[in-house]
């Protein structure tokens, strides 16, 4: 028994030795079931460590992105050293939103607005529809590697056909609306629309606006309720009391100032800059058809307008938001700043000035100082701008905003230092593609505020206003499409775009923003939009023509003879989107 037990014991200890090789060989670790406390607490301080579960912070921009640039995000850690460092871009003004369209047989495109970055392209997914129905649209952003950086989903629909909106002015005893000043009283009706969107019997005032435009039988008019109100869901459903009612009486077509303001969401509104929404509405007044109008928003400093600070009634403070219009109407409180002393030569080498311009003050202002503190400011950044682009100068303004000399060693710097140059590059962009006969007459509107944690504390550019005499629609300088329109002297010559155009940095920039713009396809969005609204609604803009009998003629001196070609509203259309085509690929063959 001995013996057996001894060779049994043998036998357990080379088993045991062979287990303790292959376990080392596996990199295994050695376990026991029959060990006292102890014994396992011995064995397990052997044991390598478990994996480390890291406790991640949110992300951190260590870097910020923009349309131009790639950024970086970083996170860590909290019980450790260890990091991860990401590559982003900024999608920040990328919209892909709900779209409804009205049947008319015609395929119905849904798209991105604004603008994408450097480097991302965008690939889509069920975005096209004929039919009444729904789809949801897939938006997938591509990065330069071919990565997926992110998806958007919105719902294309398309359904019957019910004409454009109705709005109804109805004014205290059947008034005529005959002042600019007086706000006639009304109540007014919204029918036609998704129900959300119905009004019935709101108070409100009503008056005539514009300047020119009142010159013709088909008037344009503002509104004013009494409460905030929000029209057919336009501006993302906010509410303000003041619209306007734009006649498009002079342009045929009824589609430029749609067009312009396309342009500027995508270009400015995404941004933040602000661009007005609109919507073609058929107008009554007094239960009489008056005509199909547009409408917009009114230019106003408000929360989801203008977003600058609002002094309260009587406030006298300097640091307020003020919102200033080029406008040689001089309506309202306003100064003018005087080009005697500013000149710049044209191409061909001649000295010329450039031109006095007077500038009205949008907002409240409650005190003479306050209009001379303005006055001040506006004077200054434009001469900081005027010596930066045409003298080389390298000047700023100090906290008194009087003119200094800066340590800033090139011209970008130094007029960004005054001037939000992203908004007037982006704003230059708009104009030169729509080529308005106004833009250095009114209604070109600048804005800054001087209050605590301001949004806009340098001068800024926006809300664009009043395309009915652009793009092909007026005689002279902004009938042709193959040339510069703000870099060069002319007629109604907006000195800011055309100081901005003789900067060292404008060219390269311009190629920038360009190739953004056309990549984002913004232009094509806006040439799709505007034929399926003049396709979809030719009965609405029939009734319009039937009511105001103009096709075919010349209702001013403004006008081209083109429009005595136009018999249709869709003649008029056709027209535009030729002429707008044309201007892009010019601006495409020298940007």
């Amino acid at each position: 028994m001995k013996f057996k037990k001894g060779i049994f014991m043998a036998l357990v200890f080379i088993l045991a030795s062979c287990a303790s090789d292959v376990s080392a060989s596996m990199n295994l670790p050695s376990t026991s079931t029959n060990l006292s406390s102890s014994e396992t607490s011995s064995v397990s301080s052997t044991k390598p460590p478990r994996p480390h579960t890291h406790s991640l912070t949110e992300w951190t921009v260590i870097e910020e992105a923009d349309l131009f640039h790639t950024g970086k995000k970083e996170r860590h850690c909290q019980d450790d050293n260890y990091q991860e460092i990401i590559t982003y871009y900024d999608l920040s003004e990328v919209e892909f939103k709900d779209q409804t369209y009205q049947y008319s047989g015609q395929e119905k495109v849904l798209t991105i607005s604004g603008l994408l970055p450097k480097g991302v392209t965008v690939e889509y997914e069920n975005n096209r529809r004929t039919q009444i129905g729904t789809n949801l649209a897939i938006a997938k952003f591509i990065d330069v590697e071919n990565n997926l950086i992110e998806t958007k989903q919105a719902y294309l629909s398309v359904v019957s056909y019910q004409g454009f909106p109705r709005i109804d002015i109805h004014t205290l005893d059947s008034a005529g609306i005959y002042s600019k000043d007086l706000y006639t009283p009304a109540t007014i009706d919204v029918s036609n629309c998704a129900s959300q969107y119905l009004l019935s019997n709101i108070n409100a005032g009503v008056r005539l606006r514009g300047n020119g435009t009142l010159e013709a039988s088909k008037k344009p008019y503002r509104l004013k309720f009494d409460v905030k109100q929000n029209l057919l869901g336009l501006n993302d459903d906010d509410k303000a009391k003041n619209w306007v009612l734009l006649a498009e009486f002079y342009d045929y077509s009824m589609l430029r100032n749609a067009s312009a303001f396309m342009l500027g969401d995508s270009l400015l509104d995404n941004k933040g800059y602000y661009s007005s929404d609109f919507q073609h509405v058929n107008l009554y007044i007094n239960n009489i058809f008056n005509g199909v109008y547009l409408l917009a928003e009114q230019q106003q400093v408000n929360k989801h307008r203008v977003e600058i600070y609002e002094p309260m009634l009587n406030e006298t403070n300097l640091n307020i938001g003020y919102l200033l219009e080029l406008d040689e109407y001089k309506d309202g409180a306003s100064f003018e700043i005087n080009g005697a002393s500013y000149t710049a030569t044209d191409s061909n080498g001649v000295i010329n000035k450039i031109p006095t311009r007077n500038y009205s003050v949008k907002s409240d202002l409650y005190s003479n100082e306050q209009l001379q503190y303005i006055e001040k400011y506006l004077k200054n950044v434009y001469d900081v701008l005027y010596r930066a682009a045409i003298k080389g100068e390298y000047c700023t303004i100090d906290e008194n905003h009087d003119v200094v000399v800066s340590d800033f060693t090139n011209s970008y710097d130094v007029i960004n230092s005054v001037i939000n140059i992203d908004s007037l590059m982006r704003l230059y962009l708009l104009e030169e593609i729509m080529c308005d006969i106004d833009v250095g007459f009114s209604s070109f509107y600048m804005y800054v505020d001087f209050s605590m944690n301001a949004k806009f504390n340098k001068l800024t550019f926006g809300a664009p206003w009043d395309f009915d005499w652009s793009s092909g629609n007026a005689n002279g300088f902004c009938y042709e499409t193959n040339h510069r329109y703000n870099s060069v002297f002319m007629d109604h010559m907006n000195p800011w775009l055309f100081l901005l155009s003789r900067t060292d940095f404008f060219e390269s920039l311009m190629h920038e923003y360009f190739d953004l713009f056309t990549k984002s396809g913004v232009f094509d969005y806006m040439l799709r939009q505007i034929e399926d609204i003049s396709r979809t609604y030719a009965n609405d803009f029939e009734r319009n023509y039937q009511k105001w009998q103009v096709l075919g003629t010349s209702q001013h001196t403004y006008h081209t003879s083109d429009v005595y070609n136009m018999h249709s509203q869709l003649d008029a259309c056709v027209y535009l989107k030729k002429w707008l085509e044309n201007r892009f690929n010019y601006l495409d063959s020298i940007f």
